[in-house]
């Protein structure tokens, strides 16, 4: 029986680790046949992969305001990539 001890001080080490630009099957560590990934394989190794995540949007700008804050893109108001209207990021929180 694994027994895991949480003292007061412990603190999360928490690292999101976002690869963009590419198509989330297009690492080495998932059996890409030509693909060579070496450096984001070691680090999906070493850690949590989440091979299965979904997004709020499919654009990059909002996604990302979206993972950060926990909002909808309709609540933080980005809804694009370009000529982005919105308070900054820590007012909208």
């Amino acid at each position: 029986m694994i027994r895991y001890v949480c003292l007061v001080n412990d603190k999360p080490n928490i690292v999101v680790f976002l690869a963009e630009q590419h198509r989330g099957d297009c690492l080495g560590c998932d059996g890409h046949p030509v693909l060579l990934t070496p450096n984001i394989d070691e680090i999906g190794g070493l850690g949590a992969r989440f091979v299965n995540a979904f997004s709020t949007c499919p654009i990059c700008v909002p996604a990302r305001r979206s993972l950060i804050s926990g909002q909808f893109p309709a609540t933080h108001g980005a809804r694009g990539n370009c000529n982005i209207r919105t308070p900054y990021l820590g007012d909208a929180l």
